[in-house]
């Protein structure tokens, strides 16, 4: 399964692991609740998940261990929502975001 408009950091790269645990404590052992978005070219089902009223991708985002996958949310009813997420992400330094030179 993906998070629909989320771009994590693959596993086998620095910020991975980091996100990865985020995630695991963001759902932790909490009923998980997702809404089918698509299919993705591998057959996956992309979604947006909820823990309780927590959006999953949501919260990554504002973690800072995620970015927006903007060419799937122009346009969604959850663009302006991730991208000021991942805003205050870069604005706080959190995450991705916490090197200087981070683009």
């Amino acid at each position: 399964m993906r998070l629909f408009g989320v771009d994590a950091p693959e596993i086998d790269t620095p910020e991975g692991p980091h996100a990865r645990a985020a995630l695991d404590d963001l759902i932790g052992a909490s009923a998980v609740a997702c809404d089918e978005c698509d299919i993705d070219q591998f057959g996956r089902t992309v979604a947006t998940c909820f823990v309780g009223n927590v959006d999953v991708g949501e919260a990554l985002i504002r973690q800072g261990r995620a970015l927006v996958y903007r060419v799937f949310t122009l346009g969604s009813d959850l663009e302006a929502a991730y991208n000021a997420a991942e805003l205050a992400a870069r604005r706080d330094q959190l995450g991705i975001w916490e090197t200087k030179n981070a683009e």
